[in-house]
């Protein structure tokens, strides 16, 4: 089954406060929100990450402008939003960021089988100690996609094991999603 859903914003049914607070962001960090949307999750961390910097990516150009008027409208200054695809190289600096989050995205790359090359990417930027996040739904969530397409977090852990990352800790961030965190081996 292929996955067309870039547009479609989670900001009614996945608390972007939960998930900032689950993944422990603070002061001075560097965060990739990888298929942003709309921003939403990017806007709650750029009240605890500072003096920090987001990148807010998303290859749907309507939903990256929607984030560039409110980065504009509400004055933010550490959200950078860039209309780009994560299954290529971005423009972040290598082994830099502290957090890449994935919210609602990785079932979609393993349907369209595009994981390995984010993964790549994903080792490339994050910094030795860096965490990768990954935000999915539920598989007994009422909503969300097909069933067919959703990852229990045993599911996910075995799809980043083959990259060379090892699940931390999986927590629930609401009744529809679970955040499962993770470190590379190094």
């Amino acid at each position: 089954m292929r996955h067309h859903d870039a547009g479609k914003t989670t900001r009614d049914i996945l608390n972007a406060r939960n998930v900032i607070k689950a993944l422990k962001v603070r002061d001075g960090m560097i965060l990739v929100d990888a298929g942003c949307g709309d921003g939403f999750i990017s806007i709650e961390a750029s009240k605890a990450i500072g003096s920090g910097r987001i990148y807010a990516i998303d290859i749907y150009e309507e939903s990256i402008n929607i984030l560039k008027r409110t980065i504009k409208e509400e004055n933010i200054g550490n959200i950078r939003a860039i209309l780009g695809d994560i299954t290529r190289k971005l423009p972040i600096p290598e082994s830099t960021v502290d957090i890449y989050l994935m919210a609602n995205v990785l079932h979609g790359l393993v349907a369209n089988k595009r994981v390995k090359p984010v993964m790549e990417e994903i080792r490339r930027v994050l910094k030795p100690d860096g965490k990768l996040a990954i935000v999915e739904f539920k598989k007994e969530s009422r909503v969300g996609p097909h069933p067919s397409l959703r990852l229990d977090p045993r599911e996910t852990s075995d799809i980043i094991k083959v990259y060379g990352f090892y699940t931390v800790r999986v927590e629930d961030v609401g009744p529809y999603h679970y955040i499962l965190v993770a470190r590379m081996l190094v």
